[in-house]
């Protein structure tokens, strides 16, 4: 009897292991089936999706943080259109057109939602930064407590344009919240988009420093400094253009997602630590 009970308690502690392997297993399998059956009209609406998205791609800017095609035929509009017909019939431009302003809308969605999970980083970076410090102040025993953070009080939208909102994701770039959705469109389009990897960057101090350069008040938002890596050659204080110091190039990038972190890497090196 204690040798049945015994057994009977290691699988009742490994049985929900065991249940969730199997179940990752059968979507596996499911997913598997439903890409072969539909493999002809997948990679149709592919090249309808990738076409959609290129053209008027620097003129359309709503297209430049739409999800990338991991999480787009995900879209209920996707998926209604790769199963509205037989598998071996083809999708017609027409029908992927009667779908765009759809895209757009749910879109909008996937943005607010990548929004509030980095939005979630910031808080959680803020809480850290936030918890009060061990150290006492010299000869009165008091805490010495950092700066207050009202990350938990702003909302979405002006948590993400702060100047300090960039992220990176497993590569030297720092992005804007908008930038990162641009590079997983580009670079990393067939992964669905998570926070795993994202971090927040430490750029604080580097930031400031960019503002001063730019001549921008510190209360400056990040889409006033993106505004300006867009709209031409970015001028040091001293009225002469950035091109000239230390040879460096510093024209904006073709690309969104790379002109705050040219402008952010170009003022770390134009000024040393000591300034």
């Amino acid at each position: 009897m204690r040798c049945m009970a015994n057994c009977l308690s290691v699988w009742n502690n490994i049985r929900p292991e065991l249940v969730g392997m199997l179940e990752h297993h059968r979507k596996a399998r499911e997913q598997e089936a439903f890409e072969l059956k539909w493999r002809n009209r997948l990679h149709q609406l592919w090249v309808l999706y990738t076409t959609f998205l290129q053209k008027d791609w620097n003129i359309d800017l709503r297209k430049r943080t739409l999800p990338g095609w991991g999480d787009a035929v995900r879209l209920d509009c996707m998926r209604a259109l790769l199963t509205a017909q037989e598998p071996q019939v083809d999708i017609t431009p027409n029908e992927f057109a009667a779908i765009e302003s759809e895209i757009f809308a749910r879109g909008e969605e996937y943005k607010t939602r990548v929004g509030e999970e980095l939005a979630h980083l910031l808080r959680e970076k803020a809480s850290v930064v936030s918890q009060p410090s061990n150290s006492t102040a010299k000869g009165r025993g008091k805490e010495i407590l950092p700066p207050a953070d009202n990350a938990f009080e702003e909302d979405l939208e002006a948590l993400l344009d702060r100047p300090t909102a960039l992220f990176r994701y497993d590569c030297a770039h720092a992005f804007s919240w908008a930038g990162l959705l641009e590079h997983w469109q580009q670079t990393l389009a067939y992964q669905s988009f998570s926070v795993w990897r994202v971090t927040v960057c430490e750029c604080a101090a580097t930031m400031e420093r960019l503002l001063e350069t730019l001549r921008l008040p510190d209360t400056a938002r990040l889409s006033e400094i993106e505004a300006l890596a867009a709209s031409g050659e970015p001028v040091c204080t001293c009225g002469a253009g950035w091109q000239v110091y230390n040879g460096n190039t510093i024209k904006p990038a073709a690309k969104h997602y790379y002109r705050v972190h040219r402008l952010v890497r170009f003022t770390s090196n134009l000024f040393s630590p000591a300034d």
